[in-house]
This record gives C-alpha cells, sequence and structure tokens, in this order.
C-alpha cells in the first residue's frame, strides 16, 4: 500500500507511519487513541491514512484491545468513585447483575459499553444511586 502519491492531497507520498497522538471513533468511544507501535500507510503531508485490507485488520485488533483496556479504566475509576455511596455487592443487587460482574468489568475480563456507561453516568451523581433505590422500591 506504501509508495504512490496521496489522492487526497495530491503533494504527499503514502508511507508506513506510526507513533502517538492518532485518535479515531471506535465503536461509542469518539476518540480512541490508535496504539502507537501500529504502522499505517499514511500521506506524508496531509496525514489521511489509506486502508488496505491487511491494514484494517490490524487496526481493528489494536483498536478493540485499546478499547477493552479503556472500559476496564473507566470501569474501575467509576466504581471507586461510587464507593464511599454504596458497597459494590449492593450496586450489582441495585443494577441487578450478576455477583462479580463489576469485578469482572474493571479487570478486564468483562466487556459491556452500556454497563460502564450507567456506571460513569452513576459516578458522576452519586445521589442517582439513592434516586434509583427509590425507584426500584414498591411502596412509596
Amino acid at each position: 500500500m506504501e509508495g504512490f502519491d496521496c489522492p487526497t492531497c495530491n503533494r504527499g507520498e503514502i508511507v508506513m507511519a506510526k507513533g502517538p497522538c492518532r485518535r479515531m471513533r471506535y465503536r461509542h468511544i469518539p476518540d480512541l487513541e490508535i496504539p502507537e507501535e501500529l504502522e499505517l500507510p499514511t500521506c506524508s503531508v496531509c496525514g489521511e491514512r489509506w486502508l488496505d485490507a491487511e491494514s484494517t485488520r490490524q487496526l481493528e485488533l489494536a483498536l478493540e484491545s485499546a478499547y477493552r483496556t479503556t472500559l476496564a479504566r473507566k470501569a474501575e475509576q467509576a466504581i471507586e468513585g461510587l464507593r464511599p455511596h454504596v458497597s459494590q455487592k449492593e450496586l450489582e443487587r441495585l443494577l441487578g447483575v450478576s455477583a462479580g460482574l463489576l469485578s469482572k468489568l474493571k479487570n478486564g475480563k468483562e466487556t459491556s459499553g452500556p454497563m460502564v456507561a450507567v456506571l460513569m453516568l452513576l459516578a458522576e451523581k452519586p445521589h442517582r444511586v439513592e434516586a434509583l433505590q427509590r425507584l426500584w422500591a414498591l411502596l412509596p
């Protein structure tokens, strides 16, 4: 894929490039960082990436790994932020998930974007834990 003129800018050449600070949307994360050691066919002038089938496969594998790591980190931060307000065991009951799921999430053994999103929202406004407990109650 390397060694041809860039069709986007008509000034650069497509070369294999790696490095830091390269980001792209992956699933619902708008700015997931592409691992800096991953070489991708990139224009030397405008930075446009030109992915063939093999580069796309490598990028997908790298982004999936980065995604899992990011979810685990965000889950751990959210659970730690909620610790002063609710125990992990009680939080699992409140969310209706199996015992141990939150541990699996924060250790990267389980991946669930929607569950991590709920945890982040609760951690951002911990008073919502009490609201959730109240909303689940059958009696007013």
